[in-house]
């Protein structure tokens, strides 16, 4: 009988152990996915943030050779 309380209370132990541990390493999950989602957030930020520049420059690169094309145009002889 002793040694079946002695049993029991050596499992309580473990068990408050276990779940202490448990509570850290969900503490620490919940801090890895808090910085994991900022860092898809600014990932997130940054392609956005190419694609307006990419099509900024596409924007211009598109109004210089319009501009190309007008002087090219200007230096013609005129028709007949």
């Amino acid at each position: 009988m002793w040694r079946e309380i002695a049993d029991a209370l050596k499992e309580l132990l473990l068990l408050r152990e276990n779940t202490k541990k448990n509570a850290d390493d969900i503490q620490e999950m919940q801090k890895d996915f808090k910085a994991l989602t900022a860092f898809v957030e600014r990932l997130a930020y940054e392609v956005r943030g190419n694609r307006n520049d990419e099509a900024h420059e596409r924007e211009n690169m598109a109004l210089r050779l319009q501009n190309e094309l007008l002087n090219f145009e200007r230096r013609l002889p005129p028709p007949f």
